[in-house]
């Protein structure tokens, strides 16, 4: 299975931080400005993006430029749609509210796994696979924080290089992720499943370029 960074993912890893403190605060302001229980999901999700689109000089694009909001909120629909349907739901609860479901939930939903319908269950560990899934942007964040910062022209054979950087990846989520009920070996094979091409296409192409 290879995972490919498209330029559009590039871009979003560069501001994930940011996004991420953003969609947190415009679920904090809608929910403390809004009734929430007169939302459904698919209009929570769409205000969601718009508190964020409103903001997006923070990111240092350009609103007025043809399709920007558009790829903001693509963003946080495609890699913040899980958490913001959990935190929805949260708040819906802790309201006592009758939730109201329209028709634009299943497909608002259907997105919200961009980018890992291919993972294949290469091991008898439903739920592993199931908590890799879970964590795809964070594992694709990290790993394109290690790419950059480890690769060099002068320390690493390619071989050695890929199992440095899945070395990482997999501490980061055992660690500092929750991945941690399973053995470190069966979490670091499951994504070299993923991840070991990539990671050496990255290698070949910057190496090629800068060395």
């Amino acid at each position: 299975m290879k995972i490919i960074i498209t330029e559009s993912q590039h871009e979003l890893i560069r501001r994930y931080g940011k996004l991420k403190e953003m969609v947190e605060n415009g679920i904090d302001t809608l929910n403390q400005e809004a009734d929430l229980c007169d939302y459904t999901f698919s209009e929570f999700l769409s205000e969601v993006c718009w508190q964020v689109s409103d903001n997006m000089d923070e990111f240092n694009l350009d609103p007025q430029i043809v399709g920007t909001i558009d790829k903001v909120h693509r963003w946080v629909r495609n890699y913040f749609g899980l958490f913001i349907r959990e935190e929805f739901d949260r708040i819906i609860e802790d309201h006592n509210c009758n939730e109201g479901f329209d028709d634009a939930d299943d497909d608002d939903l259907s997105s919200l796994m961009f980018g890992v319908d291919n993972i294949q269950e290469s091991t008898k560990d439903v739920s592993l696979i199931n908590a890799i899934k879970r964590r795809y942007n964070d594992i694709i964040y990290e790993m394109e924080r290690y790419l950059h910062n480890e690769i060099d022209c002068n320390d690493w054979e390619e071989n050695e290089f890929i199992e440095w950087i899945l070395e990482n990846i997999t501490d980061e989520m055992m660690f500092n992720y929750g991945i941690d009920n399973w053995e470190w070996s069966d979490l670091n094979d499951e994504l070299s499943n993923i991840l070991k091409d990539n990671i050496n296409s990255f290698y070949k192409s910057w190496t090629t370029k800068n060395c």
